[in-house]
């Protein structure tokens, strides 16, 4: 049995789509699974602004669906439902879809003109799919809610999350980062991913209000604060408790996760939350909200608030910094409920999916 995945176009950007493919094949091979991973590649990729949207729109809907066809395996997988329009030119009977979130739809923030005709496309088009996988229990709740997709053929599989976040680190370099910060002896903030609306970054700034006779420092890693947000850290003067820290992965992302002493999560909407995942990996006590996948994802290795409560996020950061037992106690169950998520799982399982639709070509 040989499978494709279909990858979204480099070009969107979007990073845990990249990790989740990157991951699943490489799991896959080492099941023993022949994978092939197919994606055309978009011509003049350096282009910005306008004339990128464009032509990703073009490359994205016109050219890959018609390339797309002669690329397919005895199972195809198109790993993001964004790209679920493959399915008007793939063979639907032998196609899986994995479906991460439908934000879009839950938070009612389709977009207008081009984005949304191409949001609504693609989640009809996902309705073709033999099978779809869910990331989240959350995920499949809204799919049943928002689609007419038959729920048996829906199945749960969630991401694992790379051992390699629990690894020590160095010492040295963290300090030494530490240092560059120059927060030797404060006490640090952390919150990876975007700053889109749904990441509650608003709610952080509010809370961080409440913190400053602890003297923290709060620092975002792979966002970008919008107009709105800087503005309320000024009005808040909390600029010199602020640290903006561009897009990391690998070791630099490892060693933002080690050097912090607590990681805030307070998402309005998560389809998963790796995040999360990967903070309890590396043993950071964590405080996230008690919306969609996130309860469900943390179990009872994390405090939870609600994403509204800029004071009880403030209370129970203040908890972990100020409470030892408190903290060694989430670094303990963190650690431990990491390790039910592993991508061996997520490809057995996944694997599993395939054979049952190969089986009833």
């Amino acid at each position: 049995m040989k499978v494709t995945l279909f990858r979204d176009l480099p070009t969107e950007r979007w990073w845990s789509m990249e990790r989740y493919a990157n991951e699943l094949a490489a799991a896959l091979r080492a099941l023993g699974v022949e994978v092939t991973e197919y994606v055309p590649r978009r011509p003049f990729p350096q282009l910005q602004g306008a004339a990128h949207t464009l032509l990703n729109y073009a490359w994205r809907l016109g050219v890959y669906p018609l390339l797309a066809r002669a690329h397919q395996g005895d199972i195809n997988h198109i790993i993001d439902h964004s790209y679920a329009h493959l399915l008007y030119t793939l063979d639907a009977r032998r196609t899986i879809v994995t479906c991460h979130d439908i934000a879009p739809l839950a938070l009612n923030e389709r977009g207008h003109g081009v984005s949304r005709i191409v949001f609504d496309a693609a989640l009809k088009a996902t309705q073709r799919a033999s099978r779809l996988i869910a990331i989240s229990h959350s995920t499949r709740a809204e799919l049943l809610k928002f689609t007419s997709y038959p729920k048996e053929q829906i199945d749960v599989i969630w991401y694992g999350v790379n051992p390699e976040f629990g690894v020590s680190g160095s010492s040295l370099e963290i300090q030494t980062l530490r240092t560059s910060l120059n927060a030797t002896h404060r006490p640090i903030l952390l919150h990876v991913g975007s700053c889109a609306p749904r990441k509650n970054i608003e709610v952080i700034i509010h809370a961080l209000s409440y913190l400053v006779d602890l003297n923290p420092l709060w620092v975002q890693v792979g966002g970008q604060f919008s107009a709105s947000q800087r503005s309320l850290i000024a009005k808040k003067q909390l600029a010199s408790y602020v640290y903006q820290a561009p897009q990391a992965t690998g070791r630099a992302l490892f060693n933002w996760y080690h050097l912090a002493d607590v990681f805030v999560f307070p998402s309005i909407y998560e389809g998963f939350g790796m995040p999360v995942l990967e903070a309890l990996m590396a043993g950071l006590p964590t405080v996230t909200s008690t919306t969609t996948s996130l309860p469900e994802i943390s179990g009872e290795a994390t405090l939870l608030v609600a994403p509204d409560d800029a004071f009880s996020l403030a209370q129970a950061v203040r908890s972990i910094l100020t409470d030892s037992n408190i903290r060694e106690s989430l670094r303990i169950k963190g650690l431990e409920h990491s390790q039910k998520f592993t991508w061996q799982t997520t490809a057995q399982k996944t694997l599993e999916i395939y054979q049952a639709v190969y089986s009833q070509l």
